[in-house]
């Protein structure tokens, strides 16, 4: 008889920094015991009973280490934030959903992508990259244009391109910025905030594009923000025929300034593209693309699928999956998830990043949609 293979270990792991310090404090689950470990790895083990009493032990602990260290505004994050306390029972909750989500979900079919990234690879590896300007457009962003350099960096990203303002009514599950939202019977406008539809993506519109296979098979995602740029993203799995027009609710306030988000749309199209994602300097990137030899940019346009050849200005623009986000203040990273959607809005852009098996299975509760400019 085959021996049953025990579960994966259950460990919750937080860390963040204090000055020259960092700490890390894992929650394990499994064994029912915190472990709290110094950036010199001197850690500490501390034993429960239970899990009310594993998550009465990492509360105090944390509470304690960030007394000991003059409070949680002295600590900072990965994602640039104040460390706060997790709570146990909800993240245990998120990482038992994941699990079992992604056990019910077929494995992701990137073959598209790995034949992409090993042709650009091969293309990147013939071309001469001796030139004067490839070499002096390096020290000038303090980016790596050798081939080593080029390969890694090598990016497929999809371009969002917006049309001028629509005059008619565009037709149901259309992918569009701004005007009403186009809703099945069991979505509501959401009414917990005063929130304005940006975008409404018909993944119909985009799978064919979704080399790395992160969109679910069908259906409508709609992203929605408020005045203060804080976000929420919704998805619904019916069919066009199913949708219907549904405005924003006339008693939430409408400044002057928004009106634009409210009563006009703008329709989206995609096209398929490609970038080096190098440094946080958006000027780089089309620099870089300009730079390096005439057939090695035809090459890779053709590989990517960029049949129109136009220059990728993904870092700053709008754009479907890709590299890093633009790093407006320089803080690092702030996206705790693989990037979904980034769109240009008022000084800077507004970010939508999710769980690729949650995306996969409808799931956008978790979704974080934030902004950042300057």
């Amino acid at each position: 008889m085959k021996p049953r293979q025990a579960p994966d270990p259950i460990v919750l792991v937080q860390e963040f920094f204090h000055q020259a310090d960092s700490f890390v404090i894992e929650v394990d689950v499994t064994g029912s015991a915190v472990v709290v470990t110094r950036n010199d790895d001197a850690a500490e083990r501390h034993a429960a009973d239970s899990p009310a009493a594993l998550a009465a032990l990492y509360a105090r602990l944390f509470a304690e280490l960030m007394e000991r260290h003059g409070g949680a505004h002295e600590f900072y994050t990965l994602y640039n934030e104040r460390p706060k306390a997790m709570d146990i029972a909800a993240e245990l909750a998120r990482l038992q959903r994941r699990r079992g989500q992604a056990a019910t979900l077929p494995p992701r079919d990137q073959s598209r992508w790995h034949a992409m990234r090993d042709a650009a690879h091969a293309a990147i590896t013939a071309a001469d990259l001796s030139s004067p300007e490839l070499v002096a457009l390096a020290k000038r962003y303090y980016i790596d244009l050798s081939a080593d350099g080029l390969r890694n960096s090598f990016t497929y990203v999809i371009d969002i391109d917006r049309a001028d303002a629509c005059d008619e009514p565009l037709a149901l599950g259309s992918s569009k910025i701004g005007g009403p939202a186009h809703l099945p019977a069991d979505i509501q406008w959401p009414t917990d905030a005063e929130y304005y539809l940006y975008a409404q993506l018909s993944v119909a519109e985009i799978k064919p594009l979704d080399v790395h296979d992160m969109l679910p098979a069908t259906g409508t995602l709609y992203y929605f923000i408020t005045e203060q740029s804080r976000g929420r993203l919704l998805y619904s799995r019916a069919d066009a025929t199913n949708l219907r027009v549904v405005r924003r609710p006339a008693t939430m306030a409408l400044p002057s300034y928004m009106r634009f988000l409210a009563e006009t749309e703008h329709r989206l199209s995609f096209r398929p593209n490609w970038y080096f994602d190098q440094g946080t300097d958006t000027y780089a990137v089309p620099a870089m693309i300009n730079a390096v030899p005439a057939a090695l940019r035809a090459h890779l346009d053709a590989i990517a699928g960029n049949a129109h050849g136009e220059v990728c200005h993904s870092k700053a623009g709008d754009r479907l999956f890709g590299g890093e986000p633009p790093d407006w203040q320089s803080e690092g990273d702030f996206l705790r998830e693989p990037l979904l959607a980034q769109f240009r809005a008022f000084d800077g852009n507004l970010f939508v990043a999710v769980d690729p098996n949650d995306l996969r299975a409808g799931y956008t509760a978790d979704a974080q949609c934030t902004y950042r400019g300057t």
